[in-house]
């Protein structure tokens, strides 16, 4: 049984995912035990046939239990299906959701993981450039501070949360469409009296938004995050009342 499942959802973009699956297997501890998941949502460029190339089986096999499993989609579900479909299939203690255009560093996901051996953590992210709230640093400012901060929200560009609380609360809400999912999980990680902690001395590279500015004008980015802000606020409008 692997530790850790890393689950990447992906739709196109095949150079950042083949430069986030370089990372991963240059930078993850050997001895480790992980296996990669991708979740396909119906790619239309090259990554199917890269995703089936015996080359990248053959390397990954070489570092990951089970090598790389793909799950594919006919069509795009949207990020929180496809995650819930890696949680699903994933065999490890620990979830790792990884968004294709990130790429981890060295000692990455040993500096995450010895958070999640304390009951009262319930997730773990790490330090990163082009994400929102405090995870937020300049690639050319950060310092790594080896106390960990403790916060109400984390990004899910790179989220690790155990697969017994997952199994408890749920995964990600599909009414949600590629925004706020990661809030959504973060208020019912923290409902359950559940610490999310961010890892100040572990930092990750996050592209940011990759899959987004792919998106034809028809359905601009700023609409789909006041939509799903509309959802959000809707979803949780009773909590202050003490009624969720």
């Amino acid at each position: 049984m692997s530790r850790v499942s890393i689950i990447i959802p992906t739709w196109n973009l095949v150079d950042y995912l083949r430069e986030c699956l370089s990372k991963i297997v240059a930078n993850t501890t050997t001895g480790l035990t992980y296996e990669i998941i991708v979740v396909d949502n119906g790619s239309t460029d090259a990554t199917p046939e890269f995703l089936g190339s015996e080359k990248l089986a053959e390397i990954l096999r070489r570092h990951a239990i089970k090598g790389l499993r793909v799950i594919t989609n006919e069509t795009n579900l949207g990020y929180g299906p496809a995650c819930n479909q890696g949680i699903e299939a994933a065999g490890g203690e620990v979830i790792c959701f990884l968004n294709n255009d990130v790429e981890v560093t060295p000692g990455w996901l040993p500096g995450l993981l010895r958070y999640m051996d304390d009951p009262v953590v319930g997730a773990v992210g790490p330090m990163s450039n082009n994400v929102s709230g405090p995870q937020n640093v300049a690639t050319n400012e950060y310092v790594p501070n080896p106390y960990p901060l403790p916060l109400h929200r984390l990004v899910g560009h790179c989220l690790l949360v155990r697969k017994s609380i997952l199994n408890e609360i749920g995964g990600f809400d599909p009414r949600f469409k590629n925004a706020f999912e990661d809030d959504d999980l973060s208020m019912r990680i923290y409902l359950k009296r559940l610490t999310l902690l961010v890892a100040r001395d572990v930092f990750v590279f996050h592209h940011g938004s990759s899959t987004f500015k792919t998106y034809p004008e028809t359905l601009p980015y700023d609409q789909i995050l006041q939509e799903n802000y509309r959802l959000f606020l809707d979803k949780w409008k009773d909590y202050g009342k003490g009624e969720c």
